[in-house]
C-alpha cells in the first residue's frame, strides 16, 4: 500500500499543475449545473426549455472534445492550445454577468462550454502522454478526483455567492478561477508525439472494433441517466421551497463522500478488471436515481447525490482503458470520442429529461433512468464475457 499515492512516471509538478487546472475548470462546470437551472427558472423558463438550454451547453462540450482531439493530433502544441482556450474563457465567463437577453446568455454559455471541453480534453491528453502504462489508472483516477472535489467546492460557494452578490458576483469569481489557470500553466510541460510520415497520414484511418463501440454506447447511456439528476434535482428542491444555498449545499455534502473514489478506483484499475469497476459505478448511479425519486429532506438528497457522483469515478478508469490500447498518435481522437460519449449523453439527457418530467413527473423520470442504467450494465457485462471467450476482438485499433 505504500505506493498508493506514489506516481513515478509523471513528475509531481506536472501532475499537480494539471490537477489544479482541471479542478478550477470543474468548479465552473459544476457551478453551472447547480445554479443555471435555478437562474433559468427565475427567468420564467419551463422544465423543457431549461433542459434544451442545458442540452445546447452539452453539445458545446461535445464540440469541444472533437476540436481538441483534432487540434492535438494535428499540431502537437497542446500547451499553447490550452493557453488559448483558457484565455478565451476568462472573457467568456466574465461576459455572462452582463448578458442582457436569454438568447445572448445561451450563446455565451455554449461558448464557455466549448472551450471548457477543449481545455479538459487537452489536460487529459497531456496526462495520458506523461504517464506510463502501469500507472495510467492511478493518474487518470487522480485527475478524476477534480470532478468530485469541484462539485464540493461549487456546492459550497455557488449558492452562497448568488444569495449575497447575485449572478454578477457569481460569474466574476468563476472567471478569476480561469485567470489562476493561466498562471498555473506556466509550470506545465508540453508533451509531443513523434510526427508520422506523410504516407501514414494519408492512409485509411484506423478502425475501432465492436467492443469499443459497445463500451462507448454503455458509457453514453450510463451518463445520460446520471445527468437526469442535474436537471431534476434543482427543480425538485425548488418545488419543495428549498433556497439556492440549500440546493447547492446538498451537492457539496453528497460530493464530499465521493471525492476519494476516482483515485481509489484508478488505483484498483491498475490491479483488477477495469470493466467491472465501470459496471459498479453505473449500478451506483442507478441506486442514486431510485433514492432521489423518494427524496424530500436534505439528507436524502445528499445521499442520492453521493451515489450519483460515483459515476464520475468511471471516467478515469475508462480513459485508462482507451490509453492502454490506442496508439499514441491516435490518442487525441480516441479520448475525444470517449469524452464525447459523456457529453452527448448529457445533451440527450437534458433535452429529454425536461419533456419526461412534464409527461411522467420527476419520480417517474428517475425510475426510467434507473432501468436504462441497468440495461447499460448488462451491455458491458455481456460484452466483457463475450470478449473473454474470444468472440469479440481485444479493444484497440484494427
Amino acid at each position: 500500500m505504500k505506493d498508493f499515492f506514489l506516481v513515478n512516471s509523471i513528475s509531481r509538478k506536472q501532475f499537480i499543475a494539471l490537477f489544479v487546472c482541471a479542478l478550477l475548470i470543474w468548479i465552473t462546470l459544476q457551478s453551472f449545473t447547480v445554479m443555471l437551472p435555478v437562474y433559468a427558472l427565475r427567468l420564467g423558463a419551463d422544465p423543457s426549455s431549461i433542459g434544451n438550454f442545458l442540452a445546447v451547453g452539452f453539445l458545446g462540450l461535445t464540440t469541444g472534445n472533437f476540436i481538441a482531439g483534432w487540434l492535438s493530433d494535428r499540431f502537437q502544441r497542446r500547451k499553447l492550445l490550452l493557453t488559448i482556450a483558457i484565455t478565451i474563457n476568462v472573457f467568456g465567463v466574465l461576459s455572462l454577468g452582463s448578458a442582457s437577453t436569454f438568447t445572448q446568455f445561451v450563446i455565451l454559455t455554449s461558448m464557455v462550454y466549448i472551450f471548457s471541453s477543449v481545455s479538459m480534453s487537452l489536460i487529459t491528453i497531456l496526462a495520458g502522454l506523461s504517464a506510463s502504462e502501469s500507472e495510467r489508472g492511478k493518474v487518470f483516477g487522480g485527475l478524476a478526483v477534480a470532478t468530485s472535489l469541484g462539485a464540493v467546492i461549487a456546492g459550497a460557494i455557488s449558492g452562497w455567492l448568488v444569495n449575497r452578490g447575485g449572478f454578477e458576483a457569481f460569474f466574476f469569481v468563476l472567471a478569476m478561477g480561469w485567470v489562476i489557470d493561466l498562471l498555473v500553466l506556466l509550470v506545465v510541460e508540453d508533451r509531443n508525439v513523434a510526427p508520422v510520415k506523410r504516407q501514414a497520414e494519408t492512409s485509411a484511418p484506423p478502425t475501432l472494433n465492436r467492443w469499443f463501440y459497445i463500451m462507448l454506447t454503455a458509457n453514453l447511456i450510463g451518463f445520460a441517466c446520471s445527468f437526469m439528476s442535474l436537471l431534476g434535482r434543482p427543480l425538485q428542491m425548488d418545488a419543495l421551497r428549498f433556497d439556492p444555498e440549500a440546493i447547492s449545499g446538498v451537492v457539496a455534502i453528497g460530493s464530499i463522500i465521493s471525492v476519494p473514489l476516482p483515485f481509489v478506483m484508478g488505483w484498483l484499475s491498475d490491479r483488477f478488471s477495469r470493466y467491472y469497476l465501470v459496471i459498479f459505478c453505473i449500478l451506483s448511479s442507478a441506486v442514486g436515481l431510485i433514492v432521489l425519486a423518494g427524496s424530500s429532506v436534505v439528507w436524502q438528497f445528499a445521499l442520492a447525490t453521493a451515489l450519483l457522483s460515483n459515476m464520475a469515478a468511471s471516467i478515469g478508469v475508462g480513459q485508462a482503458i482507451i490509453t492502454d490500447l490506442v496508439p499514441p498518435k491516435s490518442l487525441g481522437v480516441a479520448l475525444s470520442l470517449f469524452g464525447s460519449s459523456i457529453t452527448i449523453g448529457g445533451a440527450i439527457s437534458f433535452a429529454g429529461t425536461g419533456y419526461a418530467i412534464e409527461a411522467f413527473g420527476i419520480a417517474g423520470t428517475y425510475i426510467v433512468g434507473a432501468v436504462l442504467s441497468l440495461i447499460a450494465t448488462g451491455m458491458l457485462l455481456q460484452g466483457k464475457l463475450a470478449r473473454d471467450k474470444g468472440s469479440i476482438a481485444t479493444l484497440g485499433v484494427e
